[in-house]
């Protein structure tokens, strides 16, 4: 019986707008729908999307080392299409990592994007990465999300993300 409001669970296409937070907030006024609030609202993974990742046999020998050598790789020279004000990057860095990573974005003309990173306390674990890109992504009401890792969306989707 799909004429039960079941958006816990999941989303129709057509739907994408009651996820954005403007969307959220315009519905929540009992207004209808608006197309400025149903345009897309982009999460973006970082490394792997914006730059090359770092091979993990690098971080297991040096994490120092590691950290150093991601600050300084270039971006892509392609980069998926997205409106900056209507993105965000969501990123298994830590919390620790952000000044550096809003630093790269600003020196490569990103310094707009807003950045989520994961706790410090978090460990460095693929399943307990997805389930936290799929919860922010889910939190900031993201319909579209691009990701470089791919055991990270079979992950998040054990997890109910949309």
């Amino acid at each position: 019986d799909l004429s039960h409001p079941l958006r816990a669970l999941w989303r129709f296409p057509w739907e994408r707008g009651e996820a954005t937070p403007t969307g959220r907030a315009r519905r929540a006024t009992g207004a209808g729908p608006d197309r400025a609030t149903e345009a897309p609202f982009h999460g973006l993974d970082l490394d792997g999307v914006f730059l090359p990742d770092v091979p993990s046999a690098v971080y297991e020998a040096d994490l120092a080392a590691a950290v150093a050598q991601r600050h300084d790789i270039a971006p892509h020279d392609i980069l998926p299409h997205f409106d900056p004000a209507r993105a965000v990057v969501i990123t298994g860095r830590p919390e620790m990592d952000r000044a550096l990573t809003e630093e790269w974005l600003a020196r490569h003309r990103h310094a707009a994007l807003r950045v989520e990173c994961r706790p410090d306390s978090m460990p460095h674990e693929t399943t307990l990465i997805a389930r936290y890109k799929a919860e922010a992504a889910t939190r900031l009401g993201c319909t579209h999300f691009v990701e470089s890792d791919p055991a990270i969306p079979a992950v998040a989707r054990r997890w109910g993300s949309r």
